[in-house]
C-alpha cells in the first residue's frame, strides 16, 4: 500500500512545485507591474484567499474521514449519500454567504470603494471554489490523490498563463484580480466532471439518490455539520496561527513591511508547500491504517519523519542565509539583506513542516475536541505576542510569534498523542 502512494505523492509534489513557481512568478510580475500600494493590496487580497480556501467549515474534513471509512468497506450507496450530504451542506453555506453579501451591497448608499469591491470578489470566488474542494476531498478519501495532483497541476499551469497575460496586457489591479480569481470558479465544474468520470457516478444516478433518500442525506448532512463543528473551530484557530502572516502584516505594518513579509512568506511556503504535497496521499493511507486498529507504527514513523524534516529544513535555512539576498534581488527587485530575517524564515519553515506532519494523527472529531485547548493555547500565544511585540519588533514579531505558537503546538500534540495511545487498547483516535 505504501508503495502505491509514491506515484501520487510525486504527482502532488510536481503540482505543488508548479504552484510555487506560480507564486514566485506572481511576485516577479506584480512587484514590477504595480506600485508599492497596489502590490501590498494584491498580496493582502491573496492572504484572504488563503484564509478562506484553507477552511472547509469542518464539514468536508468530517466527510473525508467518514467517506474513507465507507470506501474501505466498499459501501457504494453510503459513499454517495455522504458525498451528496457534503455537496448540499457546502451549497447551503455558499447560499448564506451570497445572501449576506447581497444585503451588504444593497444597504450601501454611497458607491463601494475599490478595495471593498475587490475584497468582495475575492471572498465570493474563494468561497465558491470550496464546492470543488468537496470533490477533491472525496478523491482523497477514495485514494485518488494522483487525480487531485493532476488537477492541481493543470490549475497551477493555468495560473502561470493568466499571470503572463496580466503582465503582457499591462492590466491594472482590478482587471488582474477579476481575471486571476475567475480560475477559482472554473475549477469547480472541472474537478466535479473528473470525479464523476473516475468513479462512474452519473449525475442522473445522484439525482435519483436525492429523490429517494433525501431524508437520509439531510440527516447525514446534519451529522457532518455536528461532527465538523469542532474541526472548524480547530481550523479557525490554525488559520489564526499559520495562514495570515501577510494578513497580520497588512493590519499592523507599513506597505514596505507587507512587501517584505510577502517575499519571505513565499520562501517559507516553497518548502512547506512541497512537503505538504508529498504528504497529501498519506492522509488517505493513514485513515485506512487507523481503521485496522493498528497503532504500533506511529512513534517509529514520527521519529523518522522529524529527523528527515529537521535535516532538510536546516539545509534549506543554510541556502536562504547564503543565497537568499541575491535570489530575492533578482526575483523581486527588492533589497533584503537581513540574515536575521532569513534565519527566522528558515526556522519557521522547519517548524511548520513538523506541524503539518503532526496533523496526520488528529483528523477526527473526537481528537479535534481533545486537542482544541492545545490549538487555542497556541493561537493565544501568537495573538498575544503580536499585540505586545508588533510595535517594538516590527516584522520580526510576525515570524517569532508563528515559531513560538507552532513550537508550543507540536510539543503539546506529541504529549497528547502519547497519552491517547496509552489510554486506548484499540485505535479510537478517529471517532
Amino acid at each position: 500500500m505504501v508503495r502505491k502512494m509514491h506515484w501520487p505523492s510525486a504527482i502532488n509534489i510536481a503540482a505543488r512545485i508548479l504552484q510555487m513557481c506560480s507564486g514566485l512568478l506572481s511576485v516577479y510580475v506584480f512587484s514590477r507591474l504595480f506600485d508599492i500600494n497596489d502590490f501590498s493590496l494584491w498580496n493582502w487580497l491573496f492572504s484572504i484567499f488563503v484564509i478562506i480556501t484553507s477552511q472547509d467549515f469542518g464539514l468536508l474534513s468530517a466527510m473525508r474521514v467518514w467517506l474513507g471509512k465507507e470506501y474501505a468497506q466498499q459501501q457504494l450507496i453510503k459513499q454517495q449519500t455522504i458525498f451528496m450530504a457534503g455537496i448540499m451542506g457546502m451549497a447551503v453555506i455558499l447560499t448564506l454567504l451570497i445572501v449576506f453579501m447581497g444585503i451588504y451591497w444593497l444597504v450601501q448608499v454611497d458607491p463601494l470603494p475599490e478595495k471593498t469591491v475587490l475584497v468582495a470578489w475575492v471572498i465570493f470566488a474563494s468561497t465558491f471554489s470550496i464546492l470543488g474542494t468537496v470533490c477533491a476531498n472525496a478523491l482523497l478519501a477514495m485514494l485518488n490523490s494522483g487525480a487531485v495532483g493532476a488537477i492541481e497541476f493543470a490549475r497551477s499551469l493555468a495560473q502561470l498563463i493568466v499571470i503572463g497575460l496580466i503582465y503582457f496586457l499591462d492590466l491594472d489591479i482590478i482587471s488582474s484580480a477579476l481575471l486571476y480569481y475567475l480560475l477559482l470558479i472554473l475549477y469547480v465544474p472541472a474537478i466535479a466532471i473528473i470525479f464523476l468520470y473516475l468513479h462512474r457516478w452519473s449525475p442522473i444516478q445522484l439525482w435519483g439518490l436525492i429523490t429517494t433518500k433525501f431524508s437520509e442525506i439531510f440527516t447525514t448532512m446534519g451529522s457532518l455539520i455536528r461532527n465538523g463543528t469542532l474541526l472548524w473551530v480547530n481550523q479557525l484557530a490554525f488559520v489564526l496561527i499559520l495562514a495570515p502572516d501577510i494578513f497580520y502584516a497588512g493590519l499592523l505594518l507599513s506597505n514596505d513591511d507587507v512587501s517584505t513579509v510577502t517575499i519571505l512568506n513565499k520562501l517559507v511556503g516553497l518548502s512547506v508547500g512541497i512537503f505538504s504535497a508529498g504528504l497529501l496521499p498519506y492522509f488517505g493511507l493513514y485513515i485506512h491504517r487507523m481503521t485496522k486498529e493498528d497503532n504500533s507504527w506511529i512513534f517509529g514513523d514520527v521519529k523518522k519523519a522529524f529527523l528527515i524534516i529537521i535535516l532538510i529544513g536546516l539545509s534549506y535555512m543554510a541556502g536562504l542565509l547564503l543565497f537568499g539576498e541575491v535570489f530575492v534581488f533578482y526575483w523581486s527587485g527588492f533589497t533584503l539583506d537581513s540574515p536575521i530575517l532569513y534565519g527566522l524564515a528558515g526556522c519557521q519553515a522547519i517548524i511548520l513542516c513538523l506541524a503539518v506532519y503532526m496533523q496526520l494523527f488528529f483528523q477526527g472529531p473526537r481528537t479535534n475536541f481533545q486537542i482544541l485547548p492545545i490549538v487555542l493555547a497556541a493561537c493565544a500565544i501568537r495573538l498575544l505576542f503580536l499585540w505586545l511585540g508588533s510595535e517594538s519588533l516590527g516584522m520580526y514579531s510576525i515570524f517569532i510569534s508563528s515559531i513560538l505558537a507552532y513550537l508550543t503546538l507540536i510539543i503539546l500534540m506529541i504529549f497528547k498523542l502519547r497519552s491517547l495511545l496509552r489510554q486506548n487498547t484499540k485505535w479510537e483516535l478517529m471517532w
